[in-house]
């Protein structure tokens, strides 16, 4: 993965989690299972990621 690739990949990841917060924040109900999938499968190309649990 190229530099790029993974500055746009994090910058994803980080709204993302922005968007978790504020529905947290404002009592709603949200998927967490979708959330850690989305995590999971940030970075593969190097090496084989940490699952989240």
């Amino acid at each position: 993965m190229d530099r790029d690739t993974f500055v746009c990949r994090l910058k994803e990841a980080e709204e993302t989690t922005k968007g978790v917060q504020g529905e947290l924040r404002g009592k709603k109900s949200v998927d967490f299972n979708k959330y850690k999938q989305g995590l999971n499968g940030f970075c593969a190309l190097c090496h084989e990621p940490d699952r989240i649990k």
